[in-house]
């Protein structure tokens, strides 16, 4: 009979901590959650090519990163909510999340997964 209990415990105490642990990892439910990230302002959207440029000073020097759009990438305002508009504005600050990949002839590409519009006010559309 203890046995049992003894079963059924461990049973509850696992479960609850597999509960526990996938509703409090702050990377569940986010688009791009996994992939590397990347800070600066837009200095121009190639909509033919689906790529992005990005500028930013660091210790005196400009870096720049340019990144593929993906299909389904997830724009997000600056509260988190998910936009609809999917319009980028030269100048606007960003902070993008990409998976590096090697595409045809072994050339790397950074695939943008996810966008934060950090400029874009929640319900804002410009």
């Amino acid at each position: 009979m203890k046995a049992t209990w003894m079963v059924v415990i461990l049973a509850v105490v696992l479960c609850g901590a597999a509960v526990a642990q996938s509703t409090f990892d702050p990377s569940r439910h986010i688009p791009g959650a996994g992939a590397m990230t990347w800070t600066g302002t837009l200095q121009n959207f190639d909509a033919d090519s689906h790529t992005v440029t990005l500028v930013r000073d660091k210790k005196g020097k400009q870096e720049t990163f340019t990144g593929l759009i993906s299909s389904d990438v997830k724009f997000l305002d600056a509260k988190g909510n998910e936009q609809a508009d999917k319009k980028l504005t030269v100048g606007e600050k960003l902070k993008v999340y990409y998976q590096p990949m090697r595409g045809d002839k072994d050339v790397r590409h950074n695939v943008v997964v996810r966008v934060d519009l950090l400029d874009r006010k929640p319900g804002k559309a410009q």
